[in-house]
C-alpha cells in the first residue's frame, strides 16, 4: 500500500521532530515531570514524546510548540507512558490508540 501524500507529510514531520529544538526542550521538561535525573532512558523519553505528539495529531490536535498547555500534556502522555507500562488501565489505553490509529486511516 503507497503512502497518501497527508501521511508522507506526517512522517516527515515526525521524523524531523527528532532534530528540533521542542524535542531537546521536552525531553529536560519530561525528566522533571518524572523526577528523573539520570541519562540512560534519554532516548525513551524522546521516543516517547514523538510518539505523544503523534498521538495527539492522530486525535486531530495541531502541533503546537509554544503552547504551555501543549507541552504539560505531552508531558502527562510520556509520564503515562513511562509510569504505568504494566498497569491494566494502559491496557484501555492502548485499546484507544489502536482504535484511533484504525480510525484515522484512509480507507
Amino acid at each position: 500500500m503507497d503512502l497518501t501524500d497527508k501521511d508522507k507529510e506526517k512522517l516527515e514531520f515526525l521524523q524531523g521532530l527528532n532534530e528540533n529544538e521542542f524535542i531537546r526542550e521536552m525531553v529536560i521538561k519530561c525528566k522533571q515531570y518524572l523526577n528523573i535525573d539520570f541519562d540512560e532512558d534519554n532516548e525513551l523519553i524522546m521516543n516517547l514524546i514523538v510518539m505523544s505528539v503523534e498521538y495527539l495529531l492522530n486525535a486531530g490536535v495541531k502541533f503546537q510548540q509554544y503552547s504551555v498547555l501543549y507541552k504539560q500534556l505531552i508531558c502527562l502522555l510520556v509520564f503515562n507512558f513511562y509510569e504505568k507500562r504494566d498497569n491494566e488501565k494502559m491496557n484501555i489505553f492502548i485499546s484507544n490508540m489502536i482504535n484511533q490509529l484504525r480510525y484515522s486511516q484512509d480507507v
